[in-house]
């Protein structure tokens, strides 16, 4: 997907949107790209047997395709990954996507601004207190903007998302998500083999709205603490 949030490890997202939290992310297939001039177009065909996208019963035969702009402007002060994906659901209908990330980079700061739109089918029975499941053809779209600074062995930054879920069914939205993070990672190291272990400490918020059917439900708010270490490292 083109957002620099789907990007990222899922070790490094403390807080994601509704539609990084639960896409589906790894799939086979095959990937051309070409560069010029600091830009990489990446086109894609994909297996699309998820359960998200495919009809039960084209599972076995439902296909995807994706248009992927990585781009470097002003010798890497802007950067940006949007996209356009198609996921086969029957033999002629599809289910798409459009993603837009944009990163800005001034120094030691870093900004991102992420954006997603798309159509899949979701079982979200859990998230409005329903027992049995229940997928439904839902509309997601969602945002999230993050800032950080990195300074010394010190790199801070907080982030806010909001995401928002229409059933097509009901021909209503149905809850809506929005929260924030603020984060703390500590690098102590230097040497190649141990300059990606961090230390981190995050405090993370989060509302539930609910809508149309469900609007008689008090909203939820979740408070979450976190600490920690991470250690990413090459196995040869």
């Amino acid at each position: 997907l083109g957002t620099f949030e789907f990007n990222y490890s899922g070790a490094d997202v403390y807080l994601g949107t509704m539609v990084n939290n639960d896409f589906d992310t790894y799939q086979l297939g095959v990937d051309a790209a070409w560069t010029f001039g600091g830009q990489t177009l990446h086109f894609q065909v994909v297996n699309s047997d998820s359960e998200q996208f495919a009809a039960t019963d084209y599972q076995s035969k439902a296909f995807g395709g994706a248009i992927l702009w990585e781009g470097d402007l002003f010798q890497g002060v802007l950067k940006t990954r949007w996209g356009y994906s198609a996921f086969q659901h029957t033999k002629t209908k599809f289910y798409q996507w459009l993603t837009a990330g944009v990163q800005l980079n001034l120094g030691g700061f870093k900004a991102e601004l992420d954006y997603y739109l798309g159509d899949r089918t979701m079982d979200y029975s859990t998230t409005v207190g329903l027992a049995a499941a229940d997928p439904r053809y839902v509309h997601d779209h969602a945002a999230s903007l993050s800032v950080e600074h990195t300074f010394g062995k010190w790199r801070p930054f907080v982030k806010a998302v909001w995401s928002e879920r229409y059933d097509k069914d009901f021909g209503s939205a149905v809850y809506a998500t929005s929260g924030i993070q603020t984060v703390a990672e500590y690098y102590p190291f230097r040497r190649e083999a141990l300059k990606d272990l961090r230390f981190h400490a995050a405090w993370m918020y989060s509302r539930t709205d609910f809508r149309g059917p469900y609007a008689g439900m008090a909203s939820r708010n979740d408070h979450t603490f976190l600490a920690g270490m991470r250690w990413l490292f090459k196995v040869k």
